[in-house]
């Protein structure tokens, strides 16, 4: 039988084998993310007031108690003032101090300087593992986005109250004088605590933040 040569022409071009593409994985160290928040915040006190340490965790955590009614004191996300709480007295009563809603002013200007999109952005980047994080601590059949839309809700609630706020001392810490504010959930009675003026201005941030997480 005949046989045939196989011929190869050596001059075509032969197309490589492309690059196999190797992603880096997501760097969900504290020092990355608290990066992150600093790059997208046009105030260098937000590198200040962010805490070092399970950022993400925490995060999730402080979600899922506000959304619960409830505050998460061994859970902070942010260093506390340095300034310490006052009140003064009039007319045998006492009353905040406007120096105590002032001690807030720089923090809601952190929170300012940055933008709902960003924040959003930022948060998708590290949808996973906040996810991951809810599950283990949240209810069956409940999802993170839900729970922090009713934490936004939560504090949405808080009532604007206007000065002078009365307050009275139980031996352990101050309580409000009126029995329908003091009745308000630990969160809401926070959001109270900066003052009215700080209350506007972070429900502003909060309305922003919901409207595009419902988009």
């Amino acid at each position: 039988p005949e046989i045939k040569s196989l011929e190869i022409d050596v001059g075509q071009d032969i197309e490589p084998l492309p690059d196999l593409v190797v992603l880096e994985p997501l760097d969900e160290s504290d020092g990355a993310v608290k990066n992150a928040f600093i790059t997208i915040a046009a105030s260098p006190l937000v590198g200040k007031y962010l805490i070092n340490e399970s950022l993400l965790q925490k995060f999730v955590i402080n979600v899922n108690s506000i959304a619960n009614h409830e505050m998460s004191p061994n859970h902070s996300l942010i260093a506390m003032p340095e300034e310490a709480f006052r009140v003064y007295q009039h007319a045998d009563s006492e009353w905040i101090d406007a120096a105590s809603f002032k001690r807030y002013d720089s923090y809601v200007d952190a929170l300012e300087s940055m933008n709902t999109e960003d924040l959003i952005k930022l948060m998708n980047t590290y949808r996973s593992t906040l996810e991951s994080k809810f599950a283990e601590i949240a209810p069956p059949n409940t999802s993170f986005n839900s729970t922090l839309v009713q934490a936004i809700d939560e504090l949405l609630d808080t009532p604007i109250i206007p000065m002078p706020i009365e307050v009275y001392s139980d031996s352990v810490m101050f309580k409000f004088k009126d029995e329908q504010l003091e009745a308000l959930s630990g969160p809401q009675k926070q959001l109270i605590r900066t003052g009215p003026e700080n209350t506007r201005r972070i429900k502003d941030i909060l309305r922003n933040l919901q409207d595009a997480l419902q988009e």
